[in-house]
């Protein structure tokens, strides 16, 4: 398990007294960031157009750089999908490092 940045490095003291809080407390995480990479034309626009919209978008254009689109899901408690569509093409392969982090969910 990999503790939070924000968390002091002081020792183990730190350790137990966050993992304590966490158990008794939890932790709400009403956003969740996904990022979306792969070659062009693998359907990662359409599929984030089908959760957003309910509908199979048939006709698209490349996605230029990166393209943000947020989703809340109905009937969830404020929980939020927060979708970083990266385009594939070549010449942006070297901004994806930008966005490939530890808190976020990838869809390769």
């Amino acid at each position: 398990m990999r503790l939070p940045p924000e968390l002091p490095n002081d020792g183990n003291a730190d350790i137990l007294k966050y993992l304590r809080l966490v158990e008794k407390d939890g932790v709400k995480m009403p956003i969740a960031k996904i990022i979306l990479t792969g070659p062009p034309w693998a359907g990662k626009t359409c599929l984030v157009h089908r959760l957003v919209h309910k509908s199979f978008q048939r006709k698209r254009q490349m996605t230029p750089g990166v393209s943000l689109k947020s989703w809340k899901v109905p009937d969830a408690d404020d929980l939020e999908f927060l979708f970083y569509d990266l385009g594939g093409q070549p010449v942006y392969a070297t901004t994806h490092r930008l966005f490939l982090h530890t808190r976020a969910c990838f869809l390769v």
